[in-house]
C-alpha cells in the first residue's frame, strides 16, 4: 500500500537516480567529424564563447557535445581538448574515438551533454565499460549496508535502552496513578460513610 512516506521516499529515490544518471560519466564509440565555437548570451546578457565536438556514431547518426571546465571532473583543459578533437577530425583514415562524457542531450532545452576525454579505440565494435557507475553504484551499496549495520549497533546501544527507561517510567508513573486514584477514591468512601453514616454508590 502506497503512504504517504512511501510515495515521498520513492519520489527522493527517482530524483537521485535520475540526477545521478545526469552527473555520472559515461562513455560512447563515436568518429569525430568537426568542431566549433559558437557565441551565447548568458543569463545576465554577457555573451560567452561556448566549444563544441561535431561527432557521428557508426550507425551515420549525428551526435553533438559541449566542450567546457568542468572542475568537478578536474577537467580545466578545454581548449587542449578542443585541439585534440581538431586533430581527430583532420585524421585520415578516420579514427574512432571513446568519448568520456556527462550530461543528457534534449534538443527542445539547447542541451549537449559535456565531452570530459578522449580516447582512440581499434574499431567501433569495442565494448567500453562505464566502470566510473560500477565503481559508484558498488560504493553506494555498501555505505547503505555499512550505514544499516552501524544504525542498528547504535540503535540497540544508545536509542532502545532509553525507549525502554522511558516505558518503565512511564508504566510507574501509570501504576502510581492508578494507586493514588484507589485511594483518592478509597479515603472518599470513609469521608462519605463518616459524614451520612452509610457508603454511597
Amino acid at each position: 500500500m502506497f503512504t504517504p512516506s512511501r510515495i515521498i521516499k520513492l519520489v527522493l529515490v527517482v530524483v537521485l537516480l535520475v540526477w545521478l544518471d545526469y552527473i555520472l560519466p559515461d562513455r560512447e564509440i563515436v568518429r569525430i567529424v568537426g568542431t566549433e565555437v559558437v557565441r551565447k548570451e548568458t543569463s545576465t546578457g554577457q555573451p560567452r564563447d561556448v566549444r563544441f565536438v561535431n561527432a557521428q556514431y557508426p550507425d551515420g547518426r549525428p551526435r553533438v557535445y559541449r566542450n567546457e571546465d568542468a572542475p568537478w571532473y578536474l577537467k580545466f583543459d578545454s581548449g587542449n581538448l578542443q585541439a585534440e578533437a581538431q586533430g581527430y577530425a583532420k585524421a585520415d583514415p578516420p579514427k574512432w574515438v571513446a568519448v568520456k562524457h556527462y550530461g543528457w542531450r534534449i534538443p527542445i532545452l539547447s542541451m549537449y551533454p559535456n565531452a570530459i576525454s578522449f580516447k582512440e579505440v581499434p574499431s567501433p565494435d569495442v565494448r567500453v565499460l562505464p566502470w566510473e557507475r560500477i565503481v559508484f553504484a558498488v560504493l553506494v551499496v555498501l555505505l547503505y549496508l555499512v550505514g544499516r549495520w552501524w544504525w542498528r549497533r547504535f540503535r540497540a546501544r544508545r536509542i532502545d535502552p532509553v525507549l525502554e527507561e522511558i516505558e518503565e517510567t512511564l508504566d510507574d508513573l501509570d501504576a502510581r496513578s492508578d494507586r493514588l486514584a484507589d485511594r483518592v477514591r478509597a479515603a472518599w468512601h470513609r469521608f462519605l460513610r463518616r459524614l451520612f453514616g452509610r457508603g454511597s454508590r
